[in-house]
């Protein structure tokens, strides 16, 4: 599992006492989604997942699906190139996914309501002093999120260390609901545990991105009769893109779902019902919203192994 930039332990979310301008100093500007792949062949290298130990699926699950999806796009566009124009930012012997899996990512501009969290969570001042005073500031009315989000956002808090002169100590003390959990971090204090300047700057890429051409790129310039993986010597590989959608989810809607149905490699039915391993499916989980993988854990690992098995050698 690898953890984007900005995120988890590939955040470096500065302190209170840091500038936000600094935040994010580890990463090469833009924040976009191809220097975000630049990121994961600068894990793959070193690990030596190159050559035949290229990784066979990838899987991402709303931004991360998206970025699986840039990726194939990518390692697909420097196998069709060739070796005489292929980026030096592909190693030699990177091979294409044999299928990638989209978690509930949908095409086009983040939904309005994502621009709203991230008002809210930069809103708010650094650090703080329990997550219980981070969830009641986000319910409450100047921000008004759900109680099942904001509980969610406040699991993305860590633990550092306060900075001299902390001046949230009159919010804390005004915000409720951290009880003894916050009286008890005397010396201590919560912080995002991502980037927010690498967040926003991620968001805005979403309107630039061309989901539905990247699927239609990867499923049929792809040629199932290929014995080639590898960029390197300019060898096309056959692929297959699962997207699973959320049932519960009012963001997919008719005009989407039919956009992405009209891909000429679209599938219905199940993976093994395909005679062609370049192909595009869509699953839909009726009992789960955004978090699949949480809400019908059972139901997406049915796909899933269907999908793989499939789609083995």
């Amino acid at each position: 599992m690898l953890d984007i930039r900005g995120h988890g332990n590939s955040s470096t979310a500065a302190s209170s006492s840091s500038s936000s301008s600094s935040s994010s100093s580890n990463f090469d500007r833009p924040h976009d989604f191809r220097n975000c792949v630049n990121d994961v062949l600068e894990t793959l290298v070193p690990l030596g997942l190159v050559g035949n130990d290229s990784p066979t699926a990838i899987c991402g699950h709303s931004l991360g699906g998206r970025l699986a999806l840039e990726y194939t796009h990518s390692v697909m566009r420097a196998a069709s190139a060739g070796s005489s124009s292929s980026s030096s930012s592909f190693p030699a012997g990177l091979r294409v996914p044999r299928q990638t899996w989209i978690l509930d990512s949908v095409p086009g501009r983040a939904d309005p309501s994502v621009h709203g969290v991230l008002r809210a969570v930069s809103s708010l001042r650094r650090p703080f002093p329990s997550r219980g005073w981070v969830v009641n500031e986000l319910i409450g009315e100047r921000h008004g999120l759900d109680r099942s989000l904001a509980n969610w956002i406040a699991t993305g808090l860590r633990e550092g260390t306060r900075g001299g002169g902390d001046d949230n100590n009159d919010d804390g003390g005004g915000g409720g609901g951290g009880g003894g959990e916050g009286s008890s971090s005397a010396s201590s204090s919560l912080d995002w545990a991502f980037d927010l300047d690498v967040a926003n700057e991620l968001v805005e890429n979403f309107a630039t991105q061309d989901f539905v051409g990247m699927v239609r790129d990867v499923t049929t310039a792809s040629s199932p009769s290929s014995s080639s993986t590898s960029p390197s010597d300019g060898g096309l590989a056959s692929t297959a893109v699962h997207l699973v959608m959320a049932g519960k989810s009012n963001m997919w809607t008719e005009d989407i779902v039919s956009e992405l149905e009209s891909i000429p490699s679209f599938v219905r039915g199940s993976p093994s019902s395909s005679s062609s391993s370049s192909s595009f499916h869509m699953h839909k989980l009726d009992r789960a919203g955004h978090w699949v993988h949480v809400d019908d854990l059972e139901g997406l690992l049915t796909y899933m192994v269907d999908g793989l098995q499939s789609g083995r050698p």
